[in-house]
């Protein structure tokens, strides 16, 4: 993509704090568990990383300048890699979470079903049971 001759470097700092801002927000939701939340600012946060990408031209040259302003944006670069990453260990630590649990219930679902009982037609597989169904008690 190529950099638009009026860019400023002001602006672009602009829209970092904008993403900033959206991820602060976005790290609140997971931490209260608002995960609809989240859903609904997906839209938002494409938008400004499109913007991002746009800027990050500009955003290299002023760096390679090393300008007053070079610091600064050193500065809020580092601070949106920080939050993203403590984003993504909340998002996976939610997913491990999530998939433990799902993995839980499947092994309950299973051990208190008639799984491998009957047969896909209904059908019993050979006519006995073998044991006596437990009652999980780990729940």
């Amino acid at each position: 993509m190529t950099e638009p001759e009026d860019l400023k470097t002001e602006d672009c700092l602009g829209t970092i704090d904008e993403l900033v801002e959206l991820l602060k927000g976005e790290i609140s939701h997971l931490e209260r568990g608002d995960l609809t939340l989240i859903d609904e600012t997906l839209e938002l946060k494409r938008d400004l990383l499109a913007r991002v990408e746009r800027i990050t031209p500009h955003l290299q040259s002023e760096l390679v300048r090393n300008t007053g302003l070079s610091a600064l944006v050193r500065a809020r670069l580092k601070g949106v890699r920080d939050l993203l990453e403590r984003n993504m260990v909340m998002i996976q630590g939610l997913t491990t979470a999530t998939r433990s649990i799902k993995d839980e219930l499947s092994r309950i679902e299973t051990r208190h079903s008639l799984k491998g009982i009957y047969g896909a037609d209904g059908q019993p597989r050979d006519g006995q049971v073998r044991t006596r169904p437990q009652l999980d008690r780990s729940v």
